[in-house]
């Protein structure tokens, strides 16, 4: 069973449905990611870039069960950084999502997904996700949350995604039927 809820990460309870919450941890530069749930220990170069995240602003959104037993999260980060140069700030970053082991194949990362794509946030134009292509589970699920396939993306020396036909990361997006 994953973790349960970690009262000194002062999350937001946005939602409760379904036997289900729906929680918010706004980041802090003391502390980047939540204590809620099963993540996994990052190495430094993730750390960087949590650091440059919280620059242009991130939020995780997290589902946990009516007990507060963490189900899974996903990382939302604003467009228009060095990173993303095809998005602006008016747009949204997907990713990376996370499901514990016990949960995955259930859709909790869909509906993580659906929840802040069409209730939590909708001052957006596109959210844009990059996934390998290989992640075959990932590429499933922002199907499943309307996402269509853009481009190839390759990463260059500053971990920055270029369009590329050749690369091994796919482009995916989705259009903010709100705005329409």
């Amino acid at each position: 069973m994953g973790k349960k809820v970690d009262k000194t990460d002062r999350l937001l309870l946005l939602k409760e449905s379904d036997n289900e919450r729906y929680y918010l941890f706004t980041p802090r530069l003391m502390r980047l990611f939540p204590k809620s749930g099963d993540m996994r220990k990052m190495n430094l170069k993730e750390i960087l870039l949590h650091l440059i995240r919280l620059v242009h602003g991130y939020k995780v959104y997290i589902l946990t069960d009516d007990q507060d037993n963490v189900k899974g999260s996903i990382l939302f980060s604003t467009g228009g950084s060095f990173r993303y140069p095809f998005a602006s700030k008016k747009d949204l970053i997907d990713g990376p999502s996370f499901t514990v082991p016990e949960y995955r194949g259930q859709g909790v990362a869909v509906r993580i997904g659906d929840a802040v794509m069409n209730e939590f946030e909708s001052d957006y134009n596109v959210v844009y996700g990059t996934i390998r292509e290989d992640n075959v589970p990932s590429l499933k699920r922002v199907k499943k949350n309307g996402f269509v396939e853009e481009s190839k993306l390759r990463i260059d020396r500053l971990r920055r995604f270029q369009k590329d036909q050749n690369g091994d990361h796919v482009l995916v997006a989705y259009h903010n039927k709100h705005k329409l």
